[in-house]
């Protein structure tokens, strides 16, 4: 199973994204994952994600390899360049050159050098409302709007011979003569007799975007609805007061061959390939994904798998997976508490302190202590050895069988020993066997 989860370093991340300001998509691109795995990173790091008005601004500035500032700008106007020619040079928009020079506290439309120059350098003197030039020149833009108006008037009405998008783009754009767009909030407009079904029976647009067949409903009663129609084609035509027979157009359904599965399929657009989204998915895996399959080697156990070359997956088996997963959040635990081995082994084995006492000293959970004292290797107490280690860091010295024989020499008993140093009778038993004495006689007495 290819692993989904992908790790980039705080450092790293910090590297390309304050320092060289490179964006999300480029630094995606660059490790091959998703956008959301270098947001998430972003969000657990506590970087500052930087807004759009930012990241265009770095974009522009990677680009021209300088920093647009007010200076800059006033200079080429003082050239004696316009507004608009100083945006084109730069490759920026208008607005991006006077919110710089406003920024600065620079208004051209309050400077009098800028009036004059543009009164100067423009291309025609203003029209008078009551002359008559101005009044041919709004009779002309009138009649250029109604020869535009009319031609998509035309455009609608033959849409239905057209493809589907062009039909659906006439029918919304007729609907909206009739509902604006300005609705009421949470409802959708809706045709009664759908725009699918419209374009499989060749209804013109204007008939089917007749307020007859418009209605509003709340987008869930919508949804529900789908591409089904709630009349039937002879009631729309009734309710039109159009005559079915004469206003119905005849349209030629044009099939086409899968280009996967090689079944015939009426299609919507010029355009489509496949008869449904399976065969596509199943076309695009045997040309775009089957035949680059690579070889990598295991990070954990070394054994070589295949894998996808646009996967980032660097394990072979979820076992392998589990591991790195367990071991890279271990080594950020470890860098977040600052445990090294040294230390680990100078608190458990010279000092012999317990896990416990040593997860409390570095804020952790014993849990960790027992995972890094196993990976390190470090030889882990039992209980009986630890209980004798914590007596000795109380008693301040250690108990050994020469230490236990001089007391039982002295007149003492086992069990006045055990008292006196607050061990069991078995704890100094033990000692005593391991280093290969007895003192039996003695013992039975007690």
């Amino acid at each position: 199973m290819p692993q989904k989860k992908f790790y980039i370093s705080k450092e790293e991340l910090i590297e390309l994204y304050i320092n060289q300001k490179l964006s999300a998509d480029k630094i995606r691109k660059m490790y091959k994952c998703s956008p959301n795995t270098v947001a998430g990173l972003l969000k657990e790091y506590n970087i500052p994600v930087r807004s759009l008005k930012e990241a265009r601004k770095n974009t522009f500035e990677r680009n021209v390899g300088f920093i647009l500032t007010a200076e800059i700008i006033m200079g080429k106007i003082n050239e004696g360049m316009f507004v608009y020619q100083v945006a084109e040079l730069f490759g920026v928009s208008e607005s991006t050159i006077s919110h710089t020079l406003n920024k600065a506290g620079i208004h051209l439309k309050h400077d009098e050098n800028y009036k004059k120059f543009m009164y100067k350098n423009r291309s025609q003197p203003p029209l008078d409302k009551d002359s008559t030039g101005y009044k041919r020149k709004v009779e002309a833009l009138k009649e250029a709007m109604k020869k535009k108006s009319e031609l998509a008037q035309l455009r609608y009405e033959v849409a239905h011979l057209r493809d589907f998008e062009e039909y659906k783009y006439a029918c919304m754009q007729i609907a909206y003569q009739h509902y604006t767009r300005e609705r009421p909030k949470g409802y959708q407009m809706d045709h009664k007799f759908s725009i699918s079904d419209g374009y499989k029976y060749g209804v013109p647009a204007p008939i089917l975007s007749h307020p007859f067949n418009l209605r509003l409903v709340t987008a869930l009663e919508n949804n529900l609805k789908g591409e089904s129609s709630i009349i039937s084609l002879e009631e729309l035509y009734k309710g039109t007061e159009q005559e079915l027979n004469h206003s119905i157009k005849e349209i030629k359904t044009l099939t086409k061959p899968c280009e996967y599965c090689g079944g015939e399929f009426q299609v919507k657009n010029k355009n489509q390939r496949f008869c449904k989204k399976e065969c596509a998915a199943s076309w695009r895996w045997h040309n775009d994904y089957k035949n680059k399959i690579v070889h990598r080697d295991c990070v954990i156990c070394g054994k070589s798998f295949p894998i996808r070359e646009t996967y980032p997956t660097v394990t072979c088996s979820k076992s392998c997976s589990s591991t790195l997963n367990h071991r890279k959040r271990r080594e950020k635990q470890m860098e977040k508490f600052n445990i090294s081995k040294d230390k680990l082994y100078d608190l458990y084995i010279n000092q012999k302190k317990s896990k416990l006492a040593i997860s409390k000293i570095y804020g952790c959970s014993n849990y960790l202590i027992d995972l890094l004292l196993k990976d390190f290797g470090i030889t882990q107490r039992n209980y009986s050895e630890q209980q004798l280690a914590n007596f000795e860091r109380k008693l301040g010295f250690k108990i050994t069988s020469d230490l236990i024989l001089e007391k039982v020499n002295e007149g003492l008993f086992i069990y006045q020993i055990a008292d006196m140093w607050g061990v069991s009778n078995g704890t100094l038993s033990q000692i005593l066997k391991k280093d290969g004495k007895s003192i039996g006689h003695r013992a039975k007495d007690s």
